[in-house]
């Protein structure tokens, strides 16, 4: 993924946009505090449909939702996310 961002930073670079590394640092300081915050606030376990590593972090509204150690939604990345999706009620 980085080298997709260092890629896409020089193309943008060509044309001008000069604040781009510092938008990239910033990209991955975020990306620090992220995996900070879900190694100490998430349940470490492994995805019950493809063993991967994920945090289980609970939301406000009550919701439990996985996300990878980057910080990325685990659903978006999950062979198996069709698996666990709830099924819509019937009206």
């Amino acid at each position: 993924m980085a080298d997709n961002l260092e890629s896409a930073a020089e193309t943008l670079r060509r044309y001008g946009l000069d604040e781009v590394p510092r938008l990239l640092e910033q990209i991955k300081r975020l990306k620090a505090n992220m995996a900070f915050l879900l190694r100490h606030a998430g349940e470490h376990r492994p995805c019950l449909g493809c063993q991967a590593e994920i945090y289980l972090i609970d939301h406000k509204s009550g919701a439990r939702c996985p996300y990878n150690p980057d910080g990325s939604p685990h659903w978006a990345t999950c062979p198996d996310a069709p698996r666990f999706r709830r099924k819509e009620e019937k009206r």
